[in-house]
């Protein structure tokens, strides 16, 4: 995801394989699927800020075949959904770690990701990204903040990070913006969402949601590639859980929805 992830970078679907990724270990799908029951995942900004439908559809695939991604789109508005073989506690890091989201690894098709105020995985903080792929570039600065509410009120089954672009005022002669080279244009708008829902101690559905207009060549074949973007952006996200986090990165400095600490 990276949390950035957005379908600003559509030509990256162009080079980048698409494949599914995690363990088939998680609960039978009758019990992952009973587990979402009385779960109100329109609650969530999805739907509740963002109006796009729960993707009932998506969950019940994902439930069905664990560690494989399922997406759709409406549009500009798109979803993917994937059961992993991960706690909800070490994908959440990795969706929060967004100044390791453009590694060299290509976990996340961006060439560049950085907390440009607030704190690294804080609950509030600005995040500017680019990508550049094939003469096509594209950048933007989005306000990421965690869903606190919704958090609570599912007794911490759903955790939840929002964005929204928010590219007014923004000083681009200043680090990092100089790391962007020239034909590099910002997005017309981006926002969207992670969502991860607790199955059980070490079985976790992620949903990524997306609604972006890139503008120009991007946004001309934006809804040709749309579902290919979603996906590859998901696994990305997955492979730093399971790679990066779980292994040489260091865990701290996270937090959970609600503020507490989570090293």
């Amino acid at each position: 995801m990276r949390g950035s992830l957005r379908i600003a970078v559509a030509a990256v679907a162009l080079i980048l394989p698409a494949g599914p990724s995690g363990a088939a270990s998680c609960p039978s799908s009758a019990k992952i699927q009973k587990s979402l029951e009385g779960i109100d995942l329109s609650a969530s900004a999805r739907s509740a800020r963002f109006e796009m439908s729960t993707p009932t559809t998506l969950y019940r695939k994902a439930a069905k075949s664990v560690g494989k991604v399922f997406a759709d789109h409406e549009g500009r508005k798109g979803a993917a959904v994937v059961a992993v073989e991960l706690p909800v506690e070490l994908v959440w890091k990795a969706i929060n770690d967004e100044n390791h989201h453009a590694l060299e690894t290509d976990y996340i098709p961006v060439r560049y990701s950085g907390v440009i105020e607030g704190t690294a995985h804080g609950d509030d903080r600005l995040l500017f990204q680019y990508f550049q792929q094939m003469g096509i570039g594209r950048w933007w600065v989005t306000r990421n903040w965690m869903n606190r509410e919704l958090y609570d009120s599912s007794g911490g089954r759903l955790w939840e990070l929002i964005w929204e672009d928010e590219m007014e005022g923004i000083d681009r002669s200043r680090p990092p913006f100089d790391r962007m080279g020239p034909g590099v244009s910002p997005v017309k708008a981006t926002r969207g969402s992670w969502l991860l829902v607790r199955v059980a101690e070490s079985c976790t559905m992620i949903e990524y949601f997306s609604w972006s207009e890139p503008g120009g060549a991007a946004g001309l074949v934006q809804g040709f590639l749309i579902r290919r973007l979603l996906r590859r952006t998901l696994q990305g996200a997955v492979l730093l859980a399971e790679e990066h986090l779980s292994s040489s990165r260091s865990h701290s400095g996270f937090i959970r929805p609600d503020g507490t600490r989570l090293d």
